[in-house]
């Protein structure tokens, strides 16, 4: 499991988990299509499947166009079937891979005062006992509602 301490600026800190980084990710992108949001998370890519999603059958037509300029830089930089990434925060495509998941946490944690990812129960439980980790802004409400996350799924024993 991985657990995802959310601590807004003014709202309550809340916890919530996912079974994995790919469970992540799908719930961050259903939410950032909930909202609308319209940023670039994460994109992995071809100039070729580029071309393809702006209407051009190759890139000549493109150049044709006059419209796409930015299709052919790509094109000249990378070539038509290198794999692209654009991640959230980054200002272009680059050939460097680009984490997916880390690319959602940062959209994640961008409009948060902070946010904590533990990527297991194991890393989660040692934070609870380590009072440097909740230094934080809502420190106390976080460490909460972490250690809330680990009792209701039975990780933890409830207290009386």
């Amino acid at each position: 499991m991985i657990y995802f301490v959310e601590i807004p600026h003014q709202r309550n800190a809340s916890c919530w988990s996912a079974l994995d980084s790919d469970d992540a990710v799908s719930r961050l992108a259903l939410s950032s299509a909930y909202l609308n949001s319209g940023e670039t998370v994460f994109e992995k890519t071809t100039v070729r499947e580029l071309l393809g999603n702006h209407g051009y059958e190759s890139l000549e037509e493109a150049v044709e166009s006059g419209d796409e300029e930015w299709l052919v830089d790509l094109a000249q930089r990378f070539g038509l079937d290198t794999q692209i990434y654009c991640g959230y925060g980054c200002d272009g495509y680059t050939a460097e891979v680009i984490d997916e998941f880390e690319s959602w946490v940062d959209w994640l944690g961008s409009d948060l005062n902070s946010l904590k990812v533990f990527l297991s129960e194991s890393e989660a439980i040692a934070a609870l006992a380590d009072d440097s980790e909740w230094e934080v802004h809502q420190g106390d409400l976080a460490r909460l509602a972490l250690k809330k996350a680990l009792v209701s799924e039975g990780v933890l024993p409830e207290e009386d």
